[in-house]
């Protein structure tokens, strides 16, 4: 399965700007989806968590109903046929060092909380428990978070006035 990051757009059949009950729908037309709508207690932020049997997508609106940010968990399974890919990229198994050479060679990136490439309002992380390859340091490997957004959602603005 490929999964395309698709730059101040959207992640895979996610876009940014369309109404949540549009983005549930279509969350809820995968096979095997898990799909739960959750508001946060603080900001009032809603987020549609769409479980799939092999990685998960967190889609969130901080303004109403219109999805202001998509974003792609890496699978847990290693030998999974997936590939979440910007370009021809697999950004899930490209290791985070090389990952990182080639968007700094295209790209203005900001590293204050996670790797931001602000011209394609992408966020690159590492935030989870499972246990991911890691290199001889004990770093994990790869990045196993991607998030898409269009620029106003809260992610972007971490650490600034």
């Amino acid at each position: 399965m490929d999964v395309p990051l698709l730059p101040r757009e959207g992640i895979g059949p996610f876009r940014l700007g369309a109404s949540l009950d549009e983005t549930q729908s279509i969350a809820e037309d995968i096979e095997g989806a898990r799909v739960e709508r959750v508001t946060a207690s603080r900001g009032g932020e809603i987020r549609l968590l769409v479980r799939l049997p092999l990685f998960e997508y967190t889609i969130a609106s901080t303004r109403g109903d219109v999805v202001s940010s998509v974003a792609v968990s890496r699978f847990i399974d290693e030998t999974a046929d997936v590939h979440v890919l910007l370009g021809e990229t697999d950004v899930f198994r490209t290791p985070s060092d090389d990952l990182d050479e080639i968007l700094r060679a295209r790209y203005t990136v900001t590293e204050e909380f996670a790797f931001e490439v602000q011209e394609l309002a992408m966020i690159f992380a590492n935030h989870s428990s499972h246990e991911y390859p890691e290199d001889e340091e004990g770093f994990p490997l790869y990045y196993d978070y991607v998030l898409v957004g269009d620029g106003e959602h809260p992610a972007f603005r971490a650490g600034r006035p």
